[in-house]
Protein backbone atom coordinates (compact mmCIF):
# COMPACT_ATOMS: atom_id res chain seq x y z
CA UNK A 1 0.00 0.00 0.00
CA UNK A 2 2.40 2.22 0.85
CA UNK A 3 3.80 1.97 -2.59
CA UNK A 4 0.69 3.75 -3.99
CA UNK A 5 2.14 7.26 -3.26
CA UNK A 6 -0.15 8.49 -5.88
CA UNK A 7 -3.25 7.88 -3.46
CA UNK A 8 -5.18 10.70 -2.39
CA UNK A 9 -8.02 8.54 -0.85
CA UNK A 10 -8.54 6.26 2.00
CA UNK A 11 -12.19 5.63 3.18
CA UNK A 12 -11.58 2.22 5.11
CA UNK A 13 -14.40 3.20 8.03
CA UNK A 14 -16.39 0.49 9.27
CA UNK A 15 -14.89 -2.45 7.67
CA UNK A 16 -13.55 -4.21 11.04
CA UNK A 17 -10.47 -3.64 10.45
CA UNK A 18 -8.24 -4.96 13.34
CA UNK A 19 -4.61 -4.54 13.86
CA UNK A 20 -1.85 -1.17 13.92
CA UNK A 21 -2.58 1.60 11.35
CA UNK A 22 0.42 0.95 8.91
CA UNK A 23 3.49 3.30 9.24
CA UNK A 24 3.82 3.13 5.91
CA UNK A 25 0.86 4.92 5.06
CA UNK A 26 3.24 8.14 5.73
CA UNK A 27 4.68 7.02 2.20
CA UNK A 28 1.52 8.17 0.81
CA UNK A 29 2.36 12.03 0.31
CA UNK A 30 -0.58 13.02 -2.26
CA UNK A 31 -3.03 11.68 0.74
CA UNK A 32 -5.90 14.25 1.19
CA UNK A 33 -8.22 12.18 3.27
CA UNK A 34 -7.52 9.56 5.71
CA UNK A 35 -10.92 7.60 6.94
CA UNK A 36 -10.02 4.89 8.88
CA UNK A 37 -13.07 5.36 11.41
CA UNK A 38 -15.14 3.04 13.71
CA UNK A 39 -13.30 -0.16 13.23
CA UNK A 40 -11.54 -2.03 16.06
CA UNK A 41 -7.71 -0.58 14.72
CA UNK A 42 -5.39 -0.72 18.12
CA UNK A 43 -1.91 0.50 19.18
CA UNK A 44 -0.92 4.10 18.49
CA UNK A 45 -1.03 6.77 15.79
CA UNK A 46 1.75 6.31 13.91
CA UNK A 47 4.80 9.36 13.60
CA UNK A 48 5.12 8.71 9.90
CA UNK A 49 1.73 10.54 9.19
CA UNK A 50 3.20 13.75 10.08
CA UNK A 51 4.49 13.05 6.27
CA UNK A 52 1.57 13.20 4.69
CA UNK A 53 1.76 16.89 3.97
CA UNK A 54 -1.50 17.04 1.76
CA UNK A 55 -3.36 15.33 4.15
CA UNK A 56 -6.78 17.76 4.83
CA UNK A 57 -9.17 15.65 6.53
CA UNK A 58 -8.02 12.75 8.97
CA UNK A 59 -10.85 10.63 11.14
CA UNK A 60 -9.26 7.48 13.25
CA UNK A 61 -12.32 7.64 15.70
CA UNK A 62 -13.99 5.34 17.33
CA UNK A 63 -11.25 2.62 17.12
CA UNK A 64 -9.05 1.47 20.24
CA UNK A 65 -6.02 2.98 20.07
CA UNK A 66 -3.81 4.30 22.94
CA UNK A 67 -0.97 6.69 23.33
CA UNK A 68 -0.45 10.35 23.04
CA UNK A 69 -0.94 12.04 19.78
CA UNK A 70 2.09 12.70 18.26
CA UNK A 71 3.64 15.84 18.06
CA UNK A 72 4.85 14.95 14.15
CA UNK A 73 1.35 15.81 13.05
CA UNK A 74 2.39 19.61 13.39
CA UNK A 75 3.58 18.87 9.79
CA UNK A 76 0.32 18.61 8.11
CA UNK A 77 0.06 21.76 7.08
CA UNK A 78 -2.80 21.43 4.79
CA UNK A 79 -5.09 20.01 8.26
CA UNK A 80 -8.27 21.29 8.76
CA UNK A 81 -9.94 18.18 10.46
CA UNK A 82 -8.57 15.69 12.68
CA UNK A 83 -11.28 13.13 14.54
CA UNK A 84 -9.14 10.80 17.15
CA UNK A 85 -12.35 10.92 19.57
CA UNK A 86 -13.60 7.76 21.36
CA UNK A 87 -10.71 5.93 21.84
CA UNK A 88 -8.51 5.63 24.59
CA UNK A 89 -5.61 8.34 23.60
CA UNK A 90 -3.86 9.95 26.70
CA UNK A 91 -1.77 12.82 27.45
CA UNK A 92 -1.78 16.20 26.44
CA UNK A 93 -2.89 17.62 22.45
CA UNK A 94 0.71 18.66 21.39
CA UNK A 95 0.03 22.70 21.10
CA UNK A 96 2.26 22.34 18.16
CA UNK A 97 -0.67 20.26 16.18
CA UNK A 98 -3.09 22.67 17.58
CA UNK A 99 -1.51 25.55 15.78
CA UNK A 100 -0.31 23.09 12.94
CA UNK A 101 3.82 24.79 13.65
CA UNK A 102 2.63 28.12 14.82
CA UNK A 103 -0.28 28.83 11.77
CA UNK A 104 -4.13 29.06 11.95
CA UNK A 105 -5.73 26.37 14.47
CA UNK A 106 -7.15 23.33 12.68
CA UNK A 107 -10.84 24.33 12.30
CA UNK A 108 -12.26 20.69 13.42
CA UNK A 109 -10.08 18.98 16.41
CA UNK A 110 -11.90 16.45 18.23
CA UNK A 111 -10.52 14.11 20.71
CA UNK A 112 -12.06 12.70 24.32
CA UNK A 113 -11.04 15.74 26.61
CA UNK A 114 -11.77 13.38 29.96
CA UNK A 115 -8.15 11.68 28.80
CA UNK A 116 -6.36 13.90 26.34
CA UNK A 117 -6.23 17.79 27.81
CA UNK A 118 -7.22 19.66 24.54
CA UNK A 119 -7.58 23.60 25.45
CA UNK A 120 -7.61 23.78 21.51
CA UNK A 121 -10.05 21.20 20.56
CA UNK A 122 -13.45 22.14 18.95
CA UNK A 123 -15.21 18.64 20.10
CA UNK A 124 -15.09 16.47 22.71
Amino acid sequence: LGLLTSLVVIGFGRNGLNGTIPSEFGLLTALDTLGLEGNDLSGTIPTELGNLASLRFASVRSNSLVGPIPSELSRLSELTMLAADHNDLSGTMPIEVCLLGGGDPVPDLRVDCDEVVCDCCTGC
